[in-house]
């Protein structure tokens, strides 16, 4: 089954580059392979669990939208919302890049993770993140 490849590259505001390689499954629209061996506890299912989430503990331990945000929690911890920065986004299609502000760049990609997460009520999301058009604007 075809899978797609979307990379997202940020040049901080020292220089350094954070890069993250995404796979959707085209059997799916989730992401394959993304998450961490190891999770923090705030990733548990349990933690903090949505009222209305579906999900039960005994067959998914950890949050899938939490689990699959963490290494972008992560590698920004630090970063300021309004620090300039370079986003790159390069799909089989497009190359797009822009230089602006890190909750821009963040949060585009952050809409593709949310989409494609497995978690059930951003399920309907998918379709968006298959032909997903980072940095777009209204």
């Amino acid at each position: 089954m075809e899978t797609k490849v979307i990379r997202y590259g940020f040049q901080m505001p020292d220089q350094s580059r954070e890069n993250f390689k995404f796979e959707l499954s085209a059997n799916n629209l989730e992401l394959k392979g993304s998450l961490p061996r190891c999770l923090p506890p705030w990733t548990n299912l349990v933690f903090h669990q949505c009222p209305i989430c579906p999900l039960a503990p005994d067959e998914h331990s950890h949050c899938p939208l939490a689990a699959n945000i963490y290494n972008i929690v992560q590698r920004f911890d630090g970063l300021k919302s309004y620090d300039e920065i370079t986003v790159e986004v390069v799909t089989r299609q497009r190359w797009i890049a822009q230089r602006t502000t890190a909750q821009m760049g963040i949060s585009s990609m952050m809409g593709l993770v949310i989409a494609a997460s497995g978690c059930p009520h951003t399920a309907f999301f998918k379709p968006m993140a298959w032909f997903h058009l980072p940095l777009a604007s209204e």
